[in-house]
């Protein structure tokens, strides 16, 4: 295995090294809906998906911080690429809390990226000897082709009906199956991110053991603090993080164009155009707001964990607020620099119009929507 690098640098520093193969790769992610094998290969020998594996299964336990950091220079590469990385390394958050031994079995061998998955759709789960027949079907399942094992929300079925836990509640799993197990189905043909390979996952009558499983509120085996928080946590940081990569992506582009761009029936080029100026000012004052709101959320959530500290209601719900603001600002940002641009945005060669198609796609995902400012609310007005 690759051996860890030893600081944040190092890990950026490897993202960089790969930006020239990965801007090579845009035409056929476009065309194939997917990361090119080749290039996913490379990702993976650079250790981009093993950065929130657990160090007891063969990953890095790289901190919150720095693993978004990295995200965000991949997205701003390219979007696509990044938000492979954004579930890529969720699912090391999921994992934590699978029963060892089938966590080791999950991460042994060869593997690309491991947990592809969703909770948009349910599965069902019956008992039988020796562990569990599934079924189900999962949309928006990211960069399903690189993987080896895949991941989904099950209900846990007594008879024709969902058990229920002691406080009425329906047995929710969290199950991990294999790929040759389970059916892709090509459902991914968007505007955005279109190198994702996001498609729907079907699974028939999959038997899988009983330690293939965990209930939704199980405790992490791993030794790390930032695993204590779980993934509901933690996994919408990830997908926040790309929408700031791609905003990023999107401010370079622009202030590229209006170096030299010279617009029809002018004279000088668009930075000599005072509106474009204040307008370019004020979109990235308040871009670099909601990342600074964003990263100070992170840092004070990791710091609470490593003190051996649980997260209070108010320390989650700021930090999914956070994630949902710095989407909204991202968005927002990105439609703001594309209207700047003029005429020259219009076109696909443009990185302007890539830009605004992924952010578009990216900002409808579930983990980073609106719904975290009324979490937020609820806090401040002391609801349940």
């Amino acid at each position: 295995m690759l051996s860890p690098v030893s600081d944040l640098n190092g890990w950026l520093a490897r993202v960089e090294a790969l930006a020239p193969q990965v801007r090579a790769a845009r035409d056929a992610m476009d065309r194939d809906m997917e990361l090119p094998r080749p290039l996913l290969q490379e990702m993976a020998a650079a250790g981009l998906f093993r950065l929130r594996v657990p160090e007891e299964l063969g990953g890095y336990s790289v901190d919150p911080p720095a693993t978004l950091k990295v995200i965000e220079a991949m997205a701003r590469v390219d979007g696509s690429a990044g938000w492979c990385m954004g579930p890529g390394n969720v699912s090391g958050l999921f994992v934590a809390s699978l029963p060892e031994s089938a966590a080791r079995t999950v991460y042994s061998g060869d593997w690309l990226m491991n947990g592809a998955g969703s909770i948009a759709g349910s599965g069902q789960a019956v008992p039988v000897e020796g562990g569990f027949r599934l079924n189900g079907r999962w949309a928006f399942c990211t960069n399903s082709p690189g993987c080896s094992w895949y991941l989904g929300i099950f209900t846990v079925m007594d008879g024709d009906q969902p058990r229920a836990l002691p406080n009425g509640a329906p047995d929710l799993r969290v199950f991990y199956f294999p790929a040759d197990k389970t059916e892709i189905v090509p459902t991914w043909d968007t505007g955005g991110l279109r190198g994702t390979g996001s498609h729907d996952l079907l699974l028939r009558e999959a038997m899988v053991g009983e330690d293939f499983g965990y209930p939704m509120a199980a405790k992490t085996w791993v030794a790390a603090p930032m695993y204590a928080a779980g993934s509901k946590t933690w996994a919408p940081t990830a997908f926040a993080v790309v929408t700031l990569g791609i905003a990023k992506a999107a401010m370079d582009a622009l202030v590229d164009i209006a170096k030299v761009r010279i617009p029809t029936m002018g004279s000088a080029p668009l930075r000599e155009k005072p509106v474009l100026r204040d307008e370019l000012g004020r979109a990235d004052a308040t871009l670099r707001a909601a990342e600074g709101l964003f990263y100070r959320e992170v840092q004070h959530c990791t710091d609470t964990l490593n003190a051996r500290q649980s997260l209070t209601a108010a320390d989650t719900a700021r930090l999914s607020q956070s994630c949902s603001h710095l989407a909204d600002t991202s968005r927002h940002t990105v439609q703001t620099l594309y209207r700047l641009g003029g005429g020259a945005s219009v076109y696909r060669s443009c990185p302007l119009d890539r830009c605004l198609r992924d952010i578009q796609v990216a900002g409808q995902h579930a983990a980073i929507g609106p719904k975290h400012y009324d979490e937020a609310a609820r806090v401040m007005l002391d609801m349940p």
